[in-house]
């Protein structure tokens, strides 16, 4: 569930702006700090969009989920900064070939061609 809803948010964002989405400088729900091999995400919208496309008990697994392998950010360095109230989980958590379709497109483009 995590990584389905993670790869609409990542693939997008590596799109359309790869440096500052890499950087952790842009992004609305899910934001990379590659430095840190850390993906950052907004946990209440995910948890929102598997309770409205799957319900409640899913909600309540990935609920558990993130809470057990997640990281909470609760202050970033500015009162408003997009960081607050984050969850984000290490990239050693994905198998290669996840990451590889997720921050290298052309590279998964070329094996489906």
């Amino acid at each position: 569930m995590l990584e389905d809803w993670l790869s609409v948010h990542i693939m997008s964002g590596v799109r359309r702006n790869y440096g500052e989405f890499m950087e952790g400088k842009w992004g609305d729900s899910v934001r990379i700090r590659e430095s840190e091999k850390r993906i950052y995400f907004k946990a209440k919208k995910l948890f929102t969009r598997i309770r409205l496309m799957r319900g409640s008990r899913e909600e309540e697994e990935i609920t558990e989920f993130v809470a057990n392998k997640c990281m909470e950010h609760r202050q970033g360095p500015g009162a408003r900064d997009w960081f607050r109230y984050t969850y984000s989980i290490g990239f050693e958590q994905f198998d290669d070939e996840t990451l590889t379709r997720w921050f290298k497109p052309e590279e998964e483009d070329k094996r489906g061609q």
